[in-house]
């Protein structure tokens, strides 16, 4: 457990839309449920983005970073190329934002409806950092990758082809929902429809409690995880694992 010396673990959030799993975020810790963490700051690429209405009302800090208006890649091009070397310019300028000397460090970075698929020009350089990411995945690892998971899912079970689906809270890698998980949680299908189906989702991840600091799902109530599976406070084990790594560094391991 998190001792009483221990500073609040830094969290630092990423919003592209209407920022519903931001606002349960602000909620969960305004209420004691997240303990002893702490959001300081917001970054969303959609200047337009409610979100940014919400971090104003909570009195949290926010930047606004996009790929097109920064001058990265221009509107409407379609050489393949040279969007992805726009979006790598992108992400590794947008590292560099959040490591800035001059801007609070986060341990943590919740992706709460954030609307853009990193790289590793992006997720290098908060690794080396020892900032993690972590999302959550309306599906079990290994199966419905990306958007409409649940509905996806749905399909499947009602041709009896599955009878199960589930939640993964996850490491985010530069590869579509296919990070390391943190909790996985496997929910039977009982027959219900399509929308009971993701409230028995929602209903289901807030009684998950117990293994991680993780968002919630779009449009639910939040998962609200205190501790990884090894019992251990996620950033606490963070902090460690950074510790760890410095010491061997120095080492010569």
């Amino acid at each position: 457990m998190t001792g009483p010396e221990e500073s609040p673990c830094r969290i630092l959030v990423m919003a592209s839309g209407f920022g519903s799993n931001f606002q349960a975020l602000i909620d969960a810790i305004s209420a004691g449920q997240l303990p002893n963490s702490r959001i300081i700051s917001l970054v969303t690429n959609r200047k337009n983005a409610h979100a940014i209405v919400r971090a104003d009302k909570a009195g949290i800090p926010w930047d606004y970073f996009n790929l097109i208006s920064s001058g990265f890649l221009r509107k409407g091009e379609t050489d393949e190329q040279t969007v992805a070397q726009g979006r790598q310019q992108y992400d590794a300028a947008l590292a560099a934002r959040i490591l800035s000397v001059d801007k609070e460090r986060p341990e943590l970075i919740v992706l709460a409806g954030w609307m853009h698929v990193f790289s590793v020009a992006f997720l290098e350089p908060l690794e080396r950092a020892g900032v993690r990411i972590i999302n959550l995945h309306p599906a079990l690892p290994g199966e419905f990758d990306g958007a409409m998971a649940i509905e996806r899912a749905f399909e499947e079970l009602k041709a009896g082809r599955l009878m199960r689906t589930g939640i993964m809270a996850h490491y985010v890698i530069d590869e579509v929902d296919r990070g390391s998980p943190i909790l996985v949680k496997e929910i039977e299908w009982k027959g219900e429809g399509l929308e009971e189906l993701k409230r028995e989702l929602a209903r289901d991840s807030v009684r998950g409690g117990g293994y991680g600091c993780v968002l919630p799902l779009s449009g639910s109530k939040p998962l609200i995880l205190e501790h990884d599976q090894s019992g251990q406070r996620l950033c606490s084990q963070l902090r460690h694992n950074v510790d760890r790594t410095k010491q061997a560094k120095e080492a010569g391991e």
